[in-house]
Parts: structure tokens; C-alpha cells; sequence
């Protein structure tokens, strides 16, 4: 069993978590986009390459970038997606919260996409080997068509890209980022007609795309993001897991009730104000920020001179013509869930898992023997001060 890391408080492990009493087990039944100035400053490594984060946290994929040297940073493409965790064929992570093209689906030849019921997390698993050809080559295509959002600017009338509304964004600049910079501070999403009114959404740094870099004069290079994800959506899982709590929604971005208006608009204040309470601004890591030339719609009518992306939101089929009614595409069937209280009477540490926050449950008694049955994978126990998701039996 692993505790959903960093779902919980670091200072309670799945060890201390385990041995309360009370639980619930809940049992399931690109194309760039705009033009660029590059910096005469290159990245570290070569783009496309797959690399090993130093942290340990996994692998990422090199992007074009500046070493996070560029005097300014501009915004080279924008898309949407769906943001899911891949797997290998054997059940190992891969990727978590990569962002995927809606054209990837299952085939059972080298995808299956599947939703967990009970988290709302979709995952996808490469039918392959990690580390083969043929993973590596599923791999490349799965975000090979992530859909495009253009620059069409500011909002208003006139024709916008369609974002489904429960899509995740995805915002690639052309350095590296600061990841003390990118917050709901930096990165505004506005909504309504007119797009004026905030919309809560979580603005992730993308641990997927990057390059490595040394700005903390350590002996080794840090991991740095050139990609910023705004998701769109907010399961219960992911508002436990913000300070303070964002309000779970399901659906995402508010319908659009017509096409030839924008209700979504994207705002990355370039200058600070204090009177705008704009107290931080977006930069790579040498200090730089974004720039307003040659980095497509500027609102120089704003005192923080915002770089803006306007776009519209999916919308009832039948008022929009949108596909999915305004959604990404779905053929997931519903499935029955269930509630059932339950004791944990005895848990020990993983002996072969490096991860704390690994656990093994010896005994788990149920309220309702009757209804009692074993946990299997995907199966959450749910305490007040966290959840852990059943990895295996």
C-alpha cells in the first residue's frame, strides 16, 4: 500500500497513519505556436533526450531552452491535453502527470487508458517494456498531437481555439523557470464575458520537460521545468493536497454558451505593482522575466503589462457543436463504488519498498462482516489527514 505522496502532512507516515482507527475503504466495483527570440545561451543537453532527475523523482525529456540564461522569457507553444500517470506493461510508474493527446486511447496493442473510480486519477499504461524500442516508440506519440491553443488575442468577439473543459493546459517557454515563481500568482486564469472573473485552477510546475542546471552552486546540476501545466479540474485528492484546500471541482472550466466569444483568458503579468497587489512576477532562474516583444498579445492597457492567451471553453453539444459536449473524449463506463468502515488492527513497513511511505496492512477489520471483502489495487482508505491507495494485494 503507498501513501499518496504529498497528499498528507510529511510528518505523518503511512506507518503512523495505518494504526488509526475510524477509516473508510472505498472499494471500487506539439506545433509551436508562437515566434521566439532565442538567446545566444543553449541547454545543457540535447532536446529529446530522456534523462534521470538527480532528485530521484523519476525521468523527464529535454526541451529547448536557454540553460536558464536568456535575458527574457517568451512563450513557445501552447496545448491541451489530459494529464495522466503512465505506466509500463510490467505495473511500473513511468511519468506521472504527463500530459497526453486526446487522440491517445486504448488499443490494447500499446495503450489501455483507464480511470481509477474512486481517486478520478486516469492512467495510462505503454503495453511494453520500459526501456525497449517499442516502449520508447509509443512513448514519443502519445503527446506527438496534443492540440494546439493560438494566440488570437486579447479577449472579446472574433475566433478563439476551443479548450475542453476539463482539459489540462499546457504553456512551454523557451528557458528554464524558476519553480519558486510559478504559483496562481504568476500564472492568472480569468474566466466570464467578460474574462474578469478568477478562476481556481492548480497551476503545476510540469516535472516532465526540462533540463538540468546548477543555480545552487552544489556539486550537482538541479532539474528545472521549462513547462508550466494549468489543470483545469480539482478531484478530492488534489484539493487535500493544497494550502489552503482549493474546492473540488469535476467538471472544470464553465461551459462556453458561444462560439464567437472568448470566456477563458490566460494572464502572465510581465511588471510588478503593488497597488494590483502583483508582488512576484514569472522568471528563469538567472532573474529574467517575460517579455513583451516578440512574444505575441501584450495587454499594455494593464499596469502589470500581462503576456495573454484568450481562448474559449467546451460547450453543450448542442449550443457549440462541440464533441464530448465541451469535454475531452470519454469511453469510460460508469462503475458502482462503495463505502465501508473499517479498522486496521496491524501494519508493518514495506521490507522491499525504499519509499517511506510504502506500508503492508496484516489485518483490516470491517464493521459489517457480511460485506467484507479484500482490498484490490485501486482501492482507497481514506482518514482524515490522508489517503492511501491500495498498490497491491
Amino acid at each position: 500500500m503507498k501513501h499518496q505522496n504529498p497528499l498528507a502532512p510529511r510528518t505523518l507516515s503511512g506507518r503512523d497513519s495505518a494504526i488509526l482507527a475510524g477509516l473508510l475503504l472505498t472499494l471500487i466495483g506539439g506545433t509551436a505556436c508562437n515566434s521566439s527570440a532565442r538567446s545566444p545561451h543553449g541547454g545543457n543537453n540535447e532536446p529529446g533526450e530522456i534523462l534521470d532527475n538527480p532528485d530521484g523523482s523519476g525521468q523527464f525529456v529535454v526541451d529547448p531552452n536557454n540553460g536558464g540564461l536568456g535575458q527574457e522569457l517568451r512563450i513557445i507553444g501552447q496545448w491541451w491535453g489530459r494529464r495522466v500517470n503512465i505506466f509500463d506493461v510490467t505495473g511500473a510508474l513511468q511519468f506521472e502527470g504527463y500530459v497526453i493527446g486526446n487522440d491517445i486511447a486504448t488499443d490494447n496493442n500499446d495503450y489501455v487508458l483507464e480511470r481509477n473510480p474512486v481517486t478520478a486519477e486516469e492512467n495510462l499504461t505503454i503495453l511494453h517494456v520500459a526501456g525497449t524500442p517499442e516502449f520508447l516508440d509509443a512513448f514519443r506519440r502519445v503527446d506527438q498531437f496534443l492540440t494546439p491553443v493560438f494566440d488570437n488575442g486579447l479577449s472579446g468577439s472574433g475566433v478563439f481555439s476551443m479548450v475542453p473543459r476539463n482539459a489540462a493546459i499546457v504553456i512551454q517557454f523557451d528557458d528554464l523557470l524558476d519553480p519558486e515563481l510559478i504559483s496562481d500568482e504568476t500564472i492568472l486564469v480569468r474566466i466570464g464575458v467578460p474574462t474578469v472573473l478568477p478562476f481556481e485552477s492548480r497551476i503545476l510546475i510540469d516535472g516532465n520537460h526540462g533540463d538540468l542546471a546548477d543555480f545552487t552552486g552544489g556539486s550537482e546540476d538541479e532539474f528545472y521545468t521549462t513547462r508550466i501545466i494549468i489543470d483545469t479540474t480539482v478531484t478530492e485528492l488534489e484539493s487535500f493536497a493544497t494550502d489552503p484546500p482549493l474546492q473540488v471541482n469535476g467538471v472544470g472550466l464553465p461551459a462556453s454558451v458561444n462560439v464567437s466569444l472568448s470566456n477563458v483568458v490566460i494572464r502572465i503579468p510581465t511588471k510588478l505593482d503593488s497597488l494590483a497587489l502583483q508582488e512576484i512576477v514569472l522568471e528563469n532562474p538567472s532573474g529574467h522575466r517575460v517579455a513583451t516583444s516578440n512574444n505575441g498579445t501584450v495587454d499594455f492597457g494593464s499596469s502589470t503589462q500581462d503576456v495573454v492567451r484568450a481562448m474559449r471553453s467546451g460547450g453543450n453539444n448542442s449550443v457549440t457543436g462541440d464533441p464530448s459536449n465541451g469535454f475531452l473524449s470519454d469511453d469510460t463506463a460508469p462503475e458502482v463504488i462503495g463505502v465501508q468502515q473499517v479498522t486496521i488492527i496491524s501494519v508493518q513497513d514495506d521490507p522491499v519498498s525504499a519509499d517511506p511511505f510504502d506500508f503492508i496492512i496484516d489485518e483490516m477489520l470491517f464493521a459489517s462482516a457480511f460485506c467484507a471483502q479484500a482490498p484490490s489495487p485501486g482501492d482507497v482508505i481514506r482518514q482524515p489527514s490522508l489517503f492511501a491507495e491500495v498498490m497491491q494485494a
